[in-house]
C-alpha cells in the first residue's frame, strides 16, 4: 500500500480538512446525473405531451366515447413517458452511487496518507527516584533485582511479589 501511494503524483494531505476536499471528477459525475435526470423529465413531459395530442385527435374523429378513445391513446404513452424518465434517473443514480464510491475511496487514501506523515518522536529520560532507594527497597523473588519501596511491580521481570 506504502508503494502505491509512492507511486501516484498526489501530495500528501496536511490536514483533516485536506482529506475530505472535494474532488472535480466526483463533482462531474453528480452534475452529469443531475443532467440525466432533467433529460429524464423533459422525455416524460415530450411523450405525455405526445399522448395527450394523439388522444385529442383520436378523440375529436370518434363522436362517440370520446373520452375511452382519449384515454386508450393517451395511457400507453404516460406509461411510456414513465419508463423514460425512470431509466434516466436510474442511470443517474447508479452515477450518484459511483461518485459516492469513488469519493469515500478518495477521502480513505488521503486519511491514510495522513495518518503516515512522520510523527516527531520525543524521548523521555526516566530517572530512579533516589529518595525512594534511602528510604527503602524491595527485592523481587524472580530477578533479585531492587526496586524503590513505592514500586508495585519489578522494573526488570514485571513480577509484583516482593521477597522483603
Amino acid at each position: 500500500m506504502k508503494e502505491l501511494f509512492e507511486l501516484t503524483a498526489r501530495e500528501r494531505p496536511k490536514t483533516l480538512e485536506d482529506c475530505a476536499r472535494p474532488d472535480p471528477v466526483v463533482s462531474c459525475l453528480y452534475s452529469w446525473a443531475n443532467t440525466l435526470r432533467h433529460w429524464g423529465r423533459y422525455a416524460c413531459i415530450v411523450f405525455v405531451l405526445f399522448g395527450i395530442l394523439d388522444g385529442v385527435t383520436i378523440a375529436s374523429a370518434v363522436k362517440e366515447k370520446a373520452f375511452l378513445a382519449f384515454v386508450i391513446e393517451f395511457l400507453p404513452d404516460l406509461i411510456t413517458g414513465v419508463i423514460a424518465y425512470l431509466s434516466f434517473a436510474c442511470v443517474g443514480v447508479l452515477l450518484i452511487a459511483f461518485a459516492n464510491v469513488i469519493y469515500n475511496t478518495r477521502i480513505t487514501a488521503n486519511f491514510k496518507m495522513y495518518n503516515e506523515l512522520p510523527v516527531p518522536i520525543v524521548k523521555v529520560a526516566v530517572k530512579p527516584d533516589a529518595k525512594a532507594y534511602e528510604a527503602g527497597y524491595w527485592v523481587c523473588k524472580e530477578c533479585k533485582t531492587k526496586n524503590p519501596a513505592g514500586a508495585n511491580m519489578c522494573y526488570k521481570c514485571g513480577l509484583s511479589e516482593k521477597l522483603f
